[in-house]
């Protein structure tokens, strides 16, 4: 499935939805992004900046919204998906933005899910939306707190190439991408510091201009290997 990388909020609210039937209801995206926009509302919550991105169809679309709410120099985001052609539910996430450098920073974990089924109603997601960024406002704090964490875990140059070839093999690093990687943390004029934390910068900066859906499923990789890369330094690499 290919996406733009970014699209225009009119763009996504134009998407005209299927039919309902008795056993499917695929609700637009803009009622998605309209239960979105009433829940942050409701619950006091100034929305920044919107940005958005599309499948070629229009048929998928993500969403990610910036909060006013900053965590030691990053920005909370709400992100949300919806889909009008089965391809997938709808769902909300958690994400932060480092302001420095605009990397998004997600476990890639949905909240809540939905599918588009016959029994499914416009007040269901409005509950559902709220709800969901209620329990979005909680784990940003949660990821926040596990980033942060990452600083203590100093990494020297051995461990990090060790930790550079399985990022490869696990599928959290792009091979063709090793050289810019290089230059942004193995190397000695490396841009990010000698720890995990940097580490998962260099991981997370490689990824920042894709489809805000991609870096959904690629930060979900880098996420689950940089937990199991600060256990493996726990233990001694």
């Amino acid at each position: 499935m290919t996406y733009k990388r970014r699209a225009e909020e009119c763009e996504v609210m134009a998407v005209p939805r299927p039919k309902f039937t008795s056993t499917w209801r695929p609700f637009d995206h803009s009622t998605i992004i309209e239960a979105a926009s009433n829940a942050t509302d409701r619950l006091g919550l100034k929305i920044t900046q919107k940005e958005y991105s599309l499948n070629e169809s229009g048929n998928s679309m993500f969403a990610l919204w910036q909060t006013d709410r900053e965590f030691n120099g990053k920005r909370e985001c709400i992100g949300f998906r919806n889909s009008i052609d089965k391809a997938m539910s709808i769902g909300f996430a958690a994400f932060l933005t480092v302001m420095l450098c605009m990397n998004q920073i997600t476990s890639g974990r949905f909240i809540k899910f939905r599918k588009h089924t016959g029994s499914l109603t416009k007040w269901e997601i409005d509950k559902m939306a709220e709800d969901s960024i209620k329990l979005t406002t909680q784990r940003t704090t949660a990821l926040h707190n596990w980033h942060e964490n990452l600083k203590n875990y100093p990494v020297d140059t051995l461990t990090a190439e060790i930790l550079t070839v399985r990022a490869m093999r696990y599928g959290a690093l792009n091979p063709s991408k090793f050289k810019e990687f290089d230059n942004l943390v193995l190397n000695d004029e490396a841009k990010y510091n000698n720890d995990l934390h940097g580490f998962h910068g260099g991981l997370t900066q490689l990824i920042r201009e894709q489809n805000f859906m991609t870096i959904a499923k690629k930060n979900k990789t880098i996420t689950t290997f940089v937990e199991h890369a600060s256990i493996q330094l726990a233990h001694g690499i």
